[in-house]
């Protein structure tokens, strides 16, 4: 990783997040960096930098994928998850509800990077039994 790269990185993941660098995630041609922050990223800390993230054209699937999972997308496959989800936090159950359609519409490219959502097989088991073809890519893996 380039050092301009993990700059930003440690800024997002340990620093105060400026506009400064808020703008760079928006305007970054870097897939890795944008799955970089993704993978590191505290959801925690709110919806705004996934939000950035999934909105740059260069957001690659394996991308969408892990910040899906990582903001609670399990819950929001399993019905009652979802269903807690509503009542909960709506903002992160339309961050997702919103996520999952352009996932499932094949919103994202398919790039280099990869996805490896490390389920047991009991768990891709369950999933797959009650779950829609389209959303086998949430326990498959690109």
């Amino acid at each position: 990783m380039s050092e301009e790269v993990t700059r930003i990185v440690d800024t997002i993941l340990y620093g105060d997040v400026t506009e400064e660098i808020l703008a760079q995630i928006r305007e970054t041609d870097n897939a890795e960096l944008l799955h970089t922050i993704a993978e590191d990223y505290n959801y925690d800390d709110g919806l705004e930098i996934p939000e950035i993230i999934v909105n740059n054209p260069f957001c690659e699937l394996a991308t969408a994928l892990t910040i899906f999972c990582d903001a609670g997308g399990y819950d929001y496959l399993d019905e009652e998850g979802r269903e807690g989800l509503k009542r909960s936090d709506k903002d992160v159950y339309g961050f997702l509800d919103s996520l999952h359609g352009r996932i499932r519409n094949n919103e994202f490219q398919v790039g280099d990077l990869t996805f490896d959502p490390q389920l047991t097989k009991v768990q891709i088991y369950k999933f797959k039994k009650y779950a829609d073809e389209k959303d086998w890519i949430f326990v498959e893996g690109i």
